[in-house]
């Protein structure tokens, strides 16, 4: 039935596949580039996360933004998919959702859902 109104092949299905994947790479990539100055200490004492382990912080660095180019050249894809995953729902859930922010607004946890969302089409 689904296949009729939405087709899961074909030349848009793979344009769409294509965007989605250049996107959501790219917004990994843009979303990570600040934590490159800083890879083991990003969180800091006055951060987000301040207990968070400096190799802890340096494996979302490589998650955010290596992992960001690899899923625009689809590189080991599934790999750094479930890292992406794993970094959205740490940040959406305990981080953002604990503090009590919106979902929308300037301070809001909106884009950290739409990249947990694309992360886990892959």
């Amino acid at each position: 039935m689904w296949e009729k109104l939405v087709p899961a092949t074909g030349p848009r299905a793979s344009l769409a596949l294509l965007v989605l994947r250049l996107v959501v790479g790219l917004s990994f990539v843009m979303h990570g580039a600040p934590k490159l100055e800083h890879p083991m200490s990003w969180a800091g004492p006055k951060g987000p996360l301040p207990s968070i382990p400096g190799w802890l912080q340096l494996i979302v660095c490589i998650a955010e933004n290596v992992g960001g180019w690899c899923v625009v050249f689809g590189f080991l894809t599934p790999l750094f998919a479930f890292l992406q995953a794993f970094d959205m729902v740490v940040v959406t859930f305990v981080v953002k959702m604990a503090r009590g922010l919106p979902y929308v607004g300037p301070r809001s946890f909106e884009v950290e859902a739409h990249l947990l969302a694309g992360a886990l089409d892959r």
